[in-house]
């Protein structure tokens, strides 16, 4: 017994280990304006949470895009931003756009629901939360024809109820008002189904997850993949397709295989095995990071199953 408590203890001590930042990061910089944000926030009467996050540079497991980097968190159904680089399209931070990625609201069926494209710039992410506050309301919504100004005011009478926090709030706006080149974005319909619309011009590749694809390249013909294969075909299949083809691949695969099962590990090692020869090694590094946890979690989840039997 105490053999098998000592297992669990190595075995959670290992899950809790974290990939060091300039692996998260890969080629990128830290964001400037989110270190600056970072510093503000060590000020007494500025507080990031006051506008619906905090800051913290994280990873991003499946069903999640592999070419993101995540940012900033909510603290609510694993939700958070991510700086989207198309798979290096971007050369740095400050010309990502940003997505919110909702973990719990995955559906093959309704890939927006996790996805969600929402800010063209980090000076627009912070405008718009400073307007929405409580990002939640944007989850299961169509956001061209989403009432804002109602959530918005439903948000503030619940606010009104705490006075401390409303001007706690006050504080940091005017405070990030004050430090960042803020653009006004007065209908918010508008600059969501611009975003989208821009996403879906002839420079982007249309995809299942709803975010789609900046080109890195203009390979053409793109080849879909339409139907699973074990692991060695898709061994196969990646070798043979060009890069656009492959991109594609990498970012519906959790819409093709069943992320959530055991034999996806297998799945996400020919995957991390193809990013690698196609040079991205940011990712293999995130995705390594996913595989070695997913499996630690398994094998504790098989002890924990065993010690119950035990008892019982």
């Amino acid at each position: 017994m105490f053999s098998q408590e000592l297992t669990e203890k190595s075995l959670l001590a290992e899950m809790n280990k974290r990939l060091p930042q300039k692996k998260l990061l890969g080629s990128y910089l830290p964001h400037k304006g989110l270190s600056k944000l970072a510093e503000l926030n060590k000020r007494d009467d500025f507080n990031i949470e006051d506008i619906g996050f905090f800051i913290e540079y994280g990873l991003s497991f499946s069903p999640a895009p592999f070419d993101i980097i995540p940012f900033g968190y909510t603290g609510g159904d694993g939700c958070y931003f991510a700086f989207l680089t198309d798979f290096g399209y971007h050369k740095n931070l400050e010309d990502c756009p940003i997505v919110f990625i909702s973990p719990t609201d995955f559906n093959v069926k309704k890939p927006a629901w996790a996805n969600i494209l929402f800010a063209k710039n980090f000076e627009d992410f912070l405008s718009l939360m400073i307007q929405i506050n409580f990002v939640d309301i944007i989850r299961f919504e169509d956001l061209s024809t989403l009432n804002f100004s109602e959530k918005i005011k439903e948000i503030h009478a619940e606010l009104d109820h705490f006075p401390k926090t409303t001007q706690s709030r006050k504080s940091t706006i005017q405070i990030i008002r004050e430090n960042f080149k803020l653009n006004k974005i007065p209908n918010l319909n508008d600059y969501f189904t611009d975003l989208k619309c821009e996403r879906e011009s002839i420079n982007f590749l249309i995809l299942k997850d709803a975010i789609n694809l900046e080109l890195l390249s203009i390979d053409r013909p793109i080849e879909k993949l339409s139907a699973k294969l074990n692991s060695n075909e898709l061994k196969d299949w990646l070798n043979r397709v060009n890069l656009n083809s492959r991109l594609a691949f990498y970012r519906e695969s959790p819409y093709i295989y069943q992320y959530w099962k055991n034999d996806y590990i297998e799945i996400l090692k020919t995957i991390k095995k193809q990013l690698k020869e196609d040079g991205f090694q940011r990712e293999v590094d995130v995705l390594e990071e996913e595989i070695r946890y997913t499996m630690l979690s398994q094998k504790y989840r098989e002890i924990r199953k065993k010690k119950i039997r035990d008892k019982d």
